[in-house]
């Protein structure tokens, strides 16, 4: 009676997958605090039943163990034990939640304890800003206990699935130059222990691409620089080996041309980006990369630089100290306001580029399936969504028109805002539904022209603004709502 009672109570208990389980919806639900209190608790039972089997093996009372080995009920049932080894994927789950909470130091934190469990010891020191120094620290060096082979512990191996979950959490964490070096150091430990024989740590094309958005999203001056640097190695690396899971993907290159369009060198940036964006587009036309086909994010990325270079935000302090270093060289005014005149004509061109990008991505939408002149009724099952230009494509376009400062742009803004009401209404693009930010925009440009009706045409935009907020898809209308300021910096 007494065994039945405890085949009972074991079949109903928890177990690894239990666990597991319960912290992939602690992960998935944001709440990375309880996943890792329930890694905690798991370790605990571990212990606890450690030292129940050793205080039974001593004593000879209380032990009670199941065929199977899962559980044991310790001094009459008081303690029960059960199959809950933190395992590879308990110790993921967890990194998983803290990546996503972004929150890297825990989330590196939790890979050196997995790296622990697994008797290979992580050792930590400070990130150091020099390059060399960050190219030369491996912080994160393990140790392997030759001597202790016995006692190492079979259920957990870090793989590349933790050190991927801890290089996404710096690069998505806004962390700047600190949380891009980090990521190198990282890498280059996944790269050091794979030449060393363990091949559960492999970098993989995801690996490199966290990088690289480390340093696209660092705001720091030598980030384009960086970033096309880890695309060569990637694609050398790729050459030399012919391993396709560390070639450069679609989201590789996207995030390089992020770097290039947030450099600060005005149009220099934008004009590097759209050159990656036209390789892409090349590979993938020959055939060669298929998978390279830039998709609405790789185009509206270079248009958002153009924006930038048009809008004047990217002209940061690289750029400045170049035309200042110029200005002084030449000595006088003259040459500072040539200067300026200069970077006047850079945002006219980026304007300009801007708005015939867009033109090529309705011209690839509209291709679609190779029929560019299909009926209206047809119109849908044709396009080439991945293309097609959003509002906030639009609106980039827009406010870069308008703040260019370029000949006749306020009347080619609201051209373009006649598109998007049109493409609209007439169900040819159902992303390009005009928002407050796009009247704003037009609005903004008539406000910044030198026509003398400015005034006026900024008035009729207002009212037309109104009119639209009441009405449906026949009219051109519809609700109205703002999304972000149009400038490309995501505001």
């Amino acid at each position: 009676l007494r065994s039945r009672s405890n085949r009972n109570t074991l079949s109903r208990g928890p177990n690894v997958v239990s666990f597991n389980t319960v912290i992939l919806a602690y992960a998935n639900s944001g709440q990375a605090e309880r996943a890792e209190s329930l890694l905690d608790e798991m370790e605990e039972l571990c212990s606890v039943e450690s030292l129940s089997s050793s205080s039974s093996s001593s004593t000879g009372v209380g032990a009670l163990s199941c065929p199977n080995g899962d559980a044991v009920a310790v001094g009459g049932g008081s303690v029960a034990r059960f199959d809950c080894r933190p395992n590879t994927i308990t110790y993921n789950e967890c990194i998983h939640a803290w990546a996503k909470a972004k929150n890297p130091q825990r989330a590196e934190s939790l890979l050196r304890r997995m790296m622990a469990a697994s008797h290979a010891r992580v050792d930590s020191s400070s990130d150091d800003d020099d390059d060399d120094d960050a190219n030369d620290n491996d912080s994160a060096t393990p140790k392997d206990d030759d001597d202790d082979d016995d006692n190492r512990d079979i259920y957990v191996k870090p793989d590349t699935i933790a050190f991927n979950a801890v290089l996404h959490a710096y690069a998505s964490s806004g962390g700047g130059r600190d949380a891009a070096l980090r990521s190198e150091s990282l890498l280059r430990h996944m790269e050091s222990l794979y030449d060393a024989g363990n091949l559960d740590v492999k970098p993989d094309v995801v690996s490199f691409t966290s990088v690289l958005s480390a340093w696209a999203s660092s705001g720091e001056a030598d980030a384009p620089e960086r970033a096309r640097e880890w695309l060569e190695i990637m694609n050398a690396l790729y050459e030399s080996t012919g391993d396709e899971n560390v070639r450069p993907n679609a989201v590789s290159y996207t995030c390089a041309i992020n770097a290039l369009g947030r450099s600060g060198m005005g149009l220099d940036g934008a004009t590097a980006a759209h050159d990656l964006l036209s390789k892409m587009e090349t590979l993938s036309q020959s055939g060669e990369r298929i998978d390279l086909t830039p998709d609405v994010a790789c185009y509206s990325s270079v248009i958002d630089a153009y924006a930038r270079a048009a809008s004047g935000n990217a002209y940061g302090k690289k750029k400045r100290a170049a035309m200042m270093t110029t200005t002084a060289a030449a000595g006088g005014r003259g040459r500072r306001r040539m200067s300026f005149e200069e970077e006047r004509k850079e945002r006219e061109n980026a304007a300009n580029n801007a708005e015939m990008l867009l033109d090529h991505m309705n011209e690839l939408y509209r291709r679609g399936s190779g029929d560019s002149n299909n009926p209206v009724g047809a119109f849908a099952s044709a396009v080439d969504v991945s293309v097609r230009p959003n509002v906030r494509t639009y609106c980039s376009v827009l406010t870069a028109l308008g703040r260019s400062g370029a000949y006749g742009a306020a009347e080619r803004a609201e051209s373009l805002l006649d598109d998007m009401e049109r493409s609209w209404a007439f169900g040819e693009n159902d992303a390009c539904r005009p928002n407050a930010v796009a009247y704003n925009a037009v609005i903004d440009a008539y406000a910044r022209s030198g026509l003398r009706d400015k005034s006026e045409r900024a008035r009729e935009v207002l009212e037309r603004m109104r009119e639209r907020s009441g009405g449906d898809r026949g009219e051109g209308g519809g609700d109205i709502e703002g999304e972000g300021d149009g400038d490309g910096d995501g505001d």
